[in-house]
């Protein structure tokens, strides 16, 4: 009875109704202000717990802009019909994400719930052979400063990847098409 919403409740108390009752009433849980929504009594008497907790509703601390505002703004939210304050990571709603390398000319729809769990991203760049580290570093520098078709070839150390310089990785560019890349140790040029 610690949930039971007693100022919406009014007058309701629990020991005004028993636990077999299908009566909805209002339940607020104390990990959010805005926790509260109204569920049967008998649901919550067999173990039914807080909607939001679960990822059953957004909520300001559940959302996916609240935990994982890297994919918030990834969101077409107006192609989408919806924001990333309305969304959970489990939501198995379909929405339109931007691509993080080419967000201009790409644009995809996937369930969030296979982005956030699966981590699928872009179809058109995610390439096989290409580790998700690399899909990650292209996304921070940028078209130009990853070899990727038409880009210009860079080369970086084990400390410029490990501190996330971008600038000491932009002096790092190099003409050369045969750059070996640090992380696999692929050439730049040979392909996957």
């Amino acid at each position: 009875m610690e949930q039971w919403d007693g100022c919406r409740n009014g007058a309701l108390t629990p020991w005004m109704v028993s636990v077999g009752s299908s009566r909805k009433v209002h339940w607020r849980c104390h990990k959010g202000e805005d926790h509260r929504w109204k569920a049967r009594i008998h649901k919550r008497a067999v173990g039914q717990g807080c909607r939001f907790c679960a990822g059953h509703e957004a909520s300001e601390t559940t959302s996916l802009l609240f935990l994982r505002p890297d994919l918030a703004a990834r969101l077409d939210a107006e192609k989408s019909g919806v924001s990333a304050v309305e969304l959970t990571l489990a939501s198995n709603k379909e929405v339109h994400w931007f691509c993080p390398i080419h967000p201009e000319e790409h644009t995809w729809p996937a369930k969030v719930l296979n982005r956030t769990l699966n981590g699928t991203g872009c179809p058109d760049c995610n390439l096989p052979g290409t580790s998700a580290q690399e899909v990650r570093l292209a996304a921070e520098l940028g078209p130009y400063d990853l070899f990727l078709p038409g880009a210009v070839p860079v080369s970086w150390t084990l400390s410029e990847l490990l501190s996330g310089s971008r600038s000491s990785a932009r002096a790092a560019a190099s003409a050369s098409m045969g750059s070996d890349l640090p992380w696999c140790g692929r050439r730049c040029g040979s392909g996957p």
